[in-house]
């Protein structure tokens, strides 16, 4: 029982969080969509996309693992996949990420 509480807490903080990061991600996004070649150089304008790809990233595995506690606590079910997934953020970095995987998966 108490373990349950502790994945619901879980849970919690890993939403506020997501709520957080997606509200972020709507503001770089609006900033990005706004600028335009007239009034801004080609550095800002590649600087605010970069920071809108890796933000991006972040949300997607934070995303994921809100599924992954969910999927704990039984409010969600459990996907048939929980593979690699390969992020490229930028033309010069790309980053493996392998998802946590719920209590049910992790004899797999």
């Amino acid at each position: 029982m108490n373990k349950d509480l502790e994945k619901l807490e879980e849970l919690k903080k890993l939403v506020m969080s997501l709520v957080s990061s997606k509200k972020k991600f709507i503001k770089l996004s609006e900033r990005r969509s706004g600028m335009s070649y007239q009034d801004n150089t080609q550095r800002s304008i590649d600087n605010a996309e970069a920071n809108l790809n890796w933000h991006a990233m972040e949300y997607d595995k934070l995303f994921r693992e809100v599924h992954a506690v969910a999927v704990d606590c039984g409010l969600a079910k459990a996907k048939d996949d929980y593979s690699e997934i390969e992020y490229n953020p930028s033309a010069f970095h790309k980053y493996m990420h392998k998802p946590r995987l719920p209590d049910c998966r992790k004899d797999l």
